[in-house]
């Protein structure tokens, strides 16, 4: 996987990732989006306040039951699987906000002394499943969110 990622360019305006092709040797590069906008500042760039910035490391190396662990709010939305295998979206987005403060509050006094956590989520006919968090990173992830961002102030 990490080949895939290294045959990658980043477009110079919306920094988004596109797959590189080995007879293209330009250092510069701009994706066709951003090329066909001919409005200035161009939507997706840094000018326009649309660039977030680098992700840092201890946001970077979360997998995705810690993301949503500490995510703010919970999106809801229909799922469906096309032909092929793939996923598509329809119908309309909830969110709903997730009480972080409440679960960190909720934590054992001696945490600190384990190197994950298990969080168990219920379904619907008391069946569960259990995830293996890395406590550290959640823990890493919150600080740097509570120093960076007002809505993790609290």
């Amino acid at each position: 996987m990490s080949a895939f990622h290294r045959k990658q360019r980043q477009c110079q305006v919306c920094k988004e990732l596109w797959p590189s092709h080995n007879h293209l040797t330009s250092q510069t590069y701009t994706c066709t989006r951003c090329n066909r906008e001919k409005k200035l500042p161009k939507l997706l760039s840094s000018e326009n306040d649309m660039d977030p910035g680098s992700v840092p490391v201890c946001l970077e190396g979360l997998i995705q039951v810690e993301q949503m662990l500490i995510a703010r709010a919970c999106p809801i939305t229909c799922v469906y699987r096309r032909k092929g295998g793939q996923r598509g979206y329809s119908k309309h987005v909830l969110n709903f906000p997730q009480d972080v403060q409440g679960f960190v509050g909720s934590l054992p006094t001696y945490v600190s002394d384990l190197p994950f956590l298990v969080v168990r989520r219920v379904g619907v006919d008391n069946s569960h499943k259990d995830f293996r968090v890395r406590r550290a990173n959640v823990q890493d992830a919150l600080t740097w969110l509570k120093e960076h961002n007002r809505s993790y102030r609290d």
